[in-house]
This record gives structure tokens, C-alpha cells and sequence, in this order.
């Protein structure tokens, strides 16, 4: 057995469990608000299924495996009907999506079956596989690692279903997503999962899981019956069906059948001490697995683990119910299965329901001291999964010590992984020694010089991560080559647009967006519009439409005249809250003539501070409202420490000034020149230069020159200003020389001073 270096009270070396224990009861042991919230109230479904090892009929030692018309679905994961396993499964319903399902199994692939547990996955996969594939062999490894022992014994998958029985567990670091794909991989997955894997950090991770799951074929299988299949339901021989489609009308049909239903009831309500005790014990068991760990846990670790699910009532009790009894408590209702060792696991459905919100913990992450238990009993493959999830969960301490440890026993698949929280808890240069090492172990991997050509472009170190890129998208990564076009793009649009093109079908939304950019600055609007108008109007099925999408759209087309159907799509991004559709939209409205429609777009962006919505809105008050509303806002602006709105503001006061008295008061220039230098150290070059003006006028040549040189590149008036002021501090000759360059500049733009500078100038020195 695998010890770990904490020495045991006998003086031996700790066991994982007798560490995992001790951790649970340090870190659960001082008082506070319990994780458990006995007020719930769920009705939910109850899951006794059979989890039978795959491995068991499909034996990795066979060089082929069974036709799959003639496999066991029980040992695939269809569950049985609860309290009628006898007589094999219930008849079949036929679901609505099995059209779709087809369609993805004939075409091979990834496949992926996704819905709720209890809502009919794994038996709708198995009887449409059946089906379209029934003559092809099938093998259904039990795990990842049997997974890679398969691709590395050579294993031939042609025309043979590899059944993945729970995705997740087979994206480990070094498995499904880092090998050659199968010619058909029918994998099922719960929502919650998916989900998970759906959002994994594209900037934190090497992204290939991520990746390779949106590629994939997806079905989801609804966890209600829609009226037609109710209707096939009623219309069945099997006498179980029937009676299971009439009590769960309006809910999950599985449930019923595998004996589900009420499952969350029983662990959310009842009352007296052994119930709290036993719900106890299952919410932490349930959240032994939502940290990842997927096996049994000992009746020990979860002993420590579960008071701190008790309220703070029962906790401080000495009467409390033993912990065997509320084990039995959790056993006897179906909530937790007992394996053998004496551990415990919690039942699929707690965790799935769990995960969706509806457990009596809600939303929240499992709790510190869980993972940390985890952490002491995983090994191998347990330390990745935990690894992950903690990853996914944004607890990079736990992530990072969950790598370290499976780096440090020697498992180069967690080198990768170990960067990218490395690279989250910013420190780039741990993660690029990391990578730098998992690329000695093994050269041609492309994914991990990818993530390296990342890291250095998170870094500013543009050419050495364009090299690594390249590399990586040579060697066939499409994702390295998409990042290549991201670096590129702007900068030499050219040689990023195909890479962009290449990397579309891995993720349309992110390389088309720039893909659109990239488009819009070369003035192709039609070219654009066919890249950005699929994702403005493709909805997810949750929050509508694609808002910055629609925003980009909204663009090109007012950059086609088209503001009527530009403002369409303006307005909707702008009130999703897409970034900077507001400003957009107010500019599209003051093209199309819609000056009032345009002033409360470009406020809510100007608020929002973006600084050239800033800047239109001034010049669009003072277009159509005068200085007064002007100054009123800018005046709002500052006093809610905007630096840029007081550039603003200080321009229009030496504006007001000047134009009224010919000059600043002197009681108002420390006011505006206070200003004016706020919006200097902002970026706002205007207020730079009107800064350098005023500093100039009361010979304080030192500061007008930083003030001027700021200002100058973009206004050539300033640019004499500054020529004038750099005669007063420098007699070199090449400061000479800058100073005639500027004050050419200054007398070119209508400055007479600078003109009358230059003459003497030209007269006293030559005109070289």
C-alpha cells in the first residue's frame, strides 16, 4: 500500500486514509456556519444504479472485442429497472432525438450523449448504436488508463464502437483528447460535466479536452418526455412502462423506472438526529466526488468530514447517533452504495442534481476541507481528475498541489497542466521551465509548444512565441496555428487571415470574431459579414443571440451604409451589455441623421470609460447643447475620479477663457492647469498640449517640453510650441536642428509665432 511521509501515532508511516482523516479533522474542526442547510426542500429522483466495470466484458487482454449487437447494455451503464432486475431492462421508448443521433453515429467520431442522470443517455446511445453499428465490435475500457493501454498495444479500432461510459473521466491529462480519435467514440456525459468542459479557461489550460469536445457530435437526451414520446410510452407492452409514464407525467420517466424518485427527498427532508447524521455523511460524500475523486471513500475520512455538514446546533451534541449508524442511515436509502474495504460512494444522481443547484449545498464548491482529504487519499490518475476539477473550480492552491504531487511522482502528463496554474497565479516564468521540460520529455508534442508559444506571448515576447507557434501548427495543431493568427493579426494581416481560416472549425466564435476584424480593417464588407453574421445570429439556447457578435455586424454594416440594419443589431448587443456596442451605436445613429436617439448611447459608453466614447460625447454636447451641459457632466465625471473627463473639462475651461477674455485668468490657471495635467498622465494628448501651452506662457520650459512632447506627434501646432520651447532650454546643434524641424511644422499649420521663430532662426543660422 502507498504510505504517505506523515508518520502514523504508532510511528509507522500514515496511510492516505489515516492522512486524509487527520486533514478532514484539523481543518473541519473550529466552529462556524454549517454546509448543510437543513431548510431545503427537493423532490428529485432516486438512483440505485448498477455501476458493473466495463472492463469485466470487454477484456483489454482480447486483440478483439464482442459485436455489439450481441453486448450487455447493464455493463455499458444502462441501469436497470429498480426491483424487477430479473426480468432484464424494461421495454425501449424511442426518443426524439435518436434522427440526430443516428445521423452523428454514421458519421463517426466523437460522439457525445449528454442529459441528466436518469434521463435515458447511456440506453438511448446503446439502442440507436445497435442499431446503425451493431455489427461492428465493441470495447468499453474501464478508465483512462486502460484507454491508453489500448491506444499504446496497438489496439485496432477499425469498425469498432469505443463506449466511453462518462466522458470526463477519460480527458485526463494523456488520454482521450492526446491520442489519435477512433474511427467512433460514443460517449455519454452528464450536463453538469459538459458544462465544465465546456468552460474550461482557454487562457489557463492546453485546451485540448476542451477542444476536442466542441468539435464533437452532441445529442442531448431531454431528461422529460416530450408529448410524443409520453404518447409511445402509454402505447407500450411492457406493463412497467406504462405505469411509470402515468406517475411521472411532467417528469423524469428514468427516474421512475430505476427507482430514482425521491432520492433528493430523502436526503434534503425528514428530522430527528440519525437523519441529520446520515445526511450528513452523504453530503460529504457527495462532495468527495464533486472534488473529482471518483472512487470509494473510506468510512473514516467521511466520519471526520461530515459534521461540518451538521448545523451548529447538532454539531456541539454528545448524543449524536454513531457513525455506522448513519453510514446504515445512508446506505438503507439508496443515497450511498458500500464497496468493499468499508468505503462509501454517493449515488450519481445526488451528484449530477447536486451540480445543477438543486442538492442541499446549492451552487457552492466543495468545501476546503474535502479537498484537501482528496488530495491525501488520489494517486495516479486521482490526483489528475482532482487536479482538474480543482482547476475548474478556481482553487489554484489545490490545483497546484495536485499537479506538483503527480509531477513529482513522475507523471510528465501533469507538466502541462501544472504550467497553466503556474501561468494563473502569474508566475509565467515557473510555467515556461515547466513546459520547456515537458517538451525534453517529449519533443514533438505540439500541444504542450502551443501553450508555450502562449506564455511567451503573455509575456510581450512576440518572436519567440511566434516561433513556437509555428512549430506547433506544422505539426498539425490547429489551435497553435488559430493563437498565431491572434498574434498576428493587425500587425501582418496577411499571414494571419489563413491561419485564422484554418482555425475556424475548432472554435468559430473566437478565431471568427478577430477573422471578422481582421476583414473589416482591410474594407472587405461583404467577406466580414459572411464570417460574423452565423455567430451574431446563432443563439446558445439560453442568452439569445451572440452580443459581441452582433455588435461587429452591426458595424460592418454601418461601414456598408446599411444603418438601418446596423442599428438593429447595435441596439441589441448594446442592451446585452455587449463592451462597446453603445458607443457604436451612437455613432451608427449620428450617421443616419438620429442626433437625440444618439446621446444617451454615447453617455451610458462614456460613463462605461471608454475614453473615445468620452471624447465624441463631449463634442456631441457641445454640438448640440453648448458648454453648459458640457461642463455639467464633465464636472460629474471628474468628481467621480475620472482623469480623462478632467482633461476634458480643463480643455473647455481654457477654452471658455480664452475665447471670452482673450487670456486665463490667473485665479484660474492653477484650477485648469491642475486639469489639464490629470488628463495629460491619462493619455489625452490634447490636454497634453493645451498643458504644455499654458506651462510655456509661464516659462516653465522644463515641464512644457515633457507637457509638448507628448502632444506633439499628433498636432503639428503643438509641434511649434514645442520647437520654441526647446530654443529657450538646448543651443546644441542637434537640438537645433529637431527645434527648426517643428517650428517648419508649427509655421506650416498657421502658427505665427512659430513662423516668426523660424525666420530669426533661419536668418541667425542658415536654413541647414
Amino acid at each position: 500500500m502507498t504510505r504517505s511521509r506523515e508518520a502514523g501515532r504508532d510511528g509507522s508511516a500514515a496511510t492516505p486514509t489515516e492522512s486524509a482523516v487527520r486533514i478532514a479533522a484539523v481543518v473541519t474542526s473550529s466552529p462556524g456556519r454549517s454546509i448543510f442547510f437543513p431548510g431545503a426542500r427537493v423532490s428529485r429522483s432516486r438512483d440505485v444504479r448498477t455501476r458493473l466495470a466495463a472492463d469485466l466484458v470487454r477484456r483489454l487482454a482480447r486483440r478483439r472485442a464482442d459485436r455489439f449487437a450481441d453486448a450487455d447494455p447493464l455493463a455499458l451503464g444502462v441501469a436497470p429497472a429498480a426491483g424487477h432486475e430479473e426480468h432484464g431492462l424494461p421495454a425501449y421508448v424511442p426518443r426524439d432525438c435518436e434522427p440526430a443521433l443516428e445521423r452523428a453515429v454514421e458519421a463517426g467520431g466523437l460522439v457525445v450523449v449528454h442529459g441528466r442522470v436518469a434521463a435515458g443517455t447511456s440506453r438511448t446511445a446503446f439502442e440507436v448504436v445497435r442499431r446503425v453499428r451493431g455489427d461492428w465490435d465493441v470495447v468499453a475500457p474501464a478508465d483512462a488508463a486502460a484507454l491508453r493501454r489500448l491506444a499504446d498495444d496497438g489496439f485496432d479500432t477499425g469498425h469498432c464502437v469505443v463506449w466511453l461510459d462518462g466522458l470526463d473521466r477519460f480527458l485526463l491529462p494523456g488520454g482521450l483528447a492526446d491520442m489519435p480519435l477512433p474511427p467512433l467514440v460514443v460517449a455519454t456525459v452528464r450536463d453538469a460535466a459538459l458544462r465544465r468542459l465546456d468552460a474550461a479557461p482557454a487562457d489557463g489550460t492546453p485546451g485540448a479536452a476542451t477542444r476536442l469536445v466542441r468539435r464533437a457530435h452532441r445529442v442531448a437526451v431531454a431528461d422529460r418526455l416530450s408529448d410524443a414520446e409520453l404518447r409511445r410510452a402509454e402505447a407500450s407492452d411492457d406493463p412497467r412502462i406504462v405505469a411509470a409514464a402515468r406517475l411521472a407525467a411532467g417528469t423524469s420517466l428514468g427516474a421512475y423506472l430505476t427507482g430514482a424518485a425521491g432520492l433528493m427527498a430523502l436526503w434534503s427532508e425528514g428530522s430527528g438526529t440519525l437523519h441529520d447524521v446520515g445526511q450528513a455523511f452523504v453530503a460529504a460524500a457527495v462532495d468527495c466526488r464533486r472534488t473529482g475523486y471518483d472512487r470509494p471513500v473510506p468510512a473514516a475520512v467521511l466520519d471526520a468530514l461530515h459534521r461540518a455538514y451538521l448545523s451548529p446546533a447538532r454539531r456541539g451534541r454528545t448524543d449524536l447517533p454513531p457513525a455506522a449508524d448513519g453510514l446504515e442511515w445512508g446506505t438503507s436509502s439508496g443515497c450511498l452504495t458500500a464497496h468493499p474495504g468499508d468505503t462509501y460512494r454517493a449515488a450519481d444522481l445526488l451528484v449530477d442534481r447536486t451540480e445543477s443547484g438543486e442538492g442541499p449545498q446549492g451552487l457552492s464548491t466543495p468545501p476546503v476541507a474535502v479537498r484537501q482529504a482528496m488530495l491525501a487519499l488520489a494517486t495516479g490518475d486521482e490526483l489528475l481528475a482532482v487536479g482538474v476539477r480543482a482547476f475548474a473550480d478556481r482553487d489554484a492552491g489545490a490545483a497546484d498541489a495536485a499537479f506538483a504531487r503527480a509531477v513529482a511522482a513522475g507523471d510528465d502528463r501533469a507538466l502541462g497542466h501544472l504550467a497553466a496554474v503556474r501561468l494563473v497565479q502569474d508566475r509565467p516564468a515557473d510555467a515556461e521551465q515547466l513546459l520547456l521540460r515537458a517538451l525534453e520529455r517529449d519533443p514533438g508534442n505540439p500541444a504542450h509548444r502551443a501553450f508555450l508559444g502562449t506564455v511567451l506571448a503573455e509575456q510581450g515576447r512576440d518572436d519567440e512565441a511566434a516561433g513556437h507557434l509555428r512549430a506547433a501548427a506544422e505539426a498539425g495543431d490547429d489551435a497553435a496555428a488559430g493563437t498565431l493568427g491572434l498574434l498576428l493579426a493587425g500587425g501582418d494581416d496577411a499571414a494571419a487571415e489563413p491561419l485564422l481560416r484554418r482555425a475556424l472549425a475548432i472554435d468559430p466564435r473566437g478565431y471568427g470574431l478577430e477573422l471578422g476584424r481582421l476583414l473589416l480593417r482591410r474594407g472587405d464588407y461583404p467577406a466580414a459579414e459572411r464570417v460574423v453574421r452565423p455567430l451574431a445570429e446563432r443563439g446558445d439556447g439560453e442568452q439569445g443571440a451572440d452580443a459581441e457578435a452582433g455588435e461587429l455586424l452591426g458595424t460592418i454594416l454601418a461601414g456598408e451604409g446599411r444603418y438601418a440594419e446596423a442599428i438593429t443589431h447595435l441596439r441589441r448587443a448594446a442592451d446585452s451589455g455587449a463592451p462597446g456596442a453603445a458607443f457604436s451605436l451612437g455613432l451608427t445613429l449620428e450617421l443616419d441623421g438620429d442626433a437625440a436617439a444618439a446621446g444617451p448611447y454615447l453617455r451610458r459608453a462614456a460613463e462605461a470609460g471608454d475614453p473615445d466614447a468620452l471624447t465624441h460625447y463631449v463634442d456631441h454636447l457641445l454640438a448640440h447643447g453648448g458648454p453648459g451641459p458640457a461642463e455639467q457632466f464633465l464636472r460629474g465625471m471628474v468628481a467621480a475620479g475620472d482623469d480623462v473627463a478632467a482633461g476634458h473639462l480643463g480643455m473647455l475651461l481654457f477654452q471658455d477663457a480664452v475665447q471670452d477674455t482673450g487670456g486665463i485668468p490667473r485665479r484660474r490657471e492653477p484650477e485648469i492647469l491642475g486639469l489639464l495635467m490629470r488628463g495629460a498622465r491619462a493619455g489625452l494628448t490634447r490636454a497634453a498640449g493645451a498643458a504644455g501651452f499654458l506651462l510655456f506662457e509661464a516659462g516653465r520650459y522644463p515641464e512644457a517640453e515633457r507637457a509638448l512632447r507628448a502632444a506633439a506627434p499628433e498636432d503639428d501646432n503643438v509641434a511649434g510650441y514645442l520647437g520654441m520651447c526647446i530654443l529657450r532650454l538646448h543651443t546644441d546643434p542637434a537640438s537645433l536642428r529637431e527645434a527648426a524641424e517643428l517650428l517648419r511644422r508649427g509655421a506650416a499649420h498657421g502658427n505665427a509665432l512659430a513662423a516668426q521663430t523660424l525666420e530669426y532662426l533661419e536668418d541667425m543660422y542658415g536654413e541647414d
